[in-house]
């Protein structure tokens, strides 16, 4: 599934789609993300209104293995 094309992300950032899947892990209860600018934090408020993700901690641990840095050192 691309996070782009669930209901309700379609007009999501970038760093609301990693907001939004991180928050909605289980056993997750923080997430921290740059405050130091007030678009920012608009931007993390606008996030946790997202739907809830089902699926958010697959999602996450498929970008995870996606990533370079871990197929180099994996």
């Amino acid at each position: 599934m691309q996070m782009e094309n669930a209901v309700g992300f379609e007009q999501a950032t970038l760093s609301q789609l990693c907001l939004a899947s991180l928050a909605w892990c289980s056993g997750v209860s923080s997430v921290l993300c740059g405050m130091q600018q007030k678009k920012y934090v608009d931007d993390a408020k606008e996030a946790l209104k997202l739907p809830k993700l089902l699926n958010a901690q697959k999602i996450v641990h498929e970008i995870y293995h996606n990533l370079e840095f871990h197929k180099i050192n994996g």
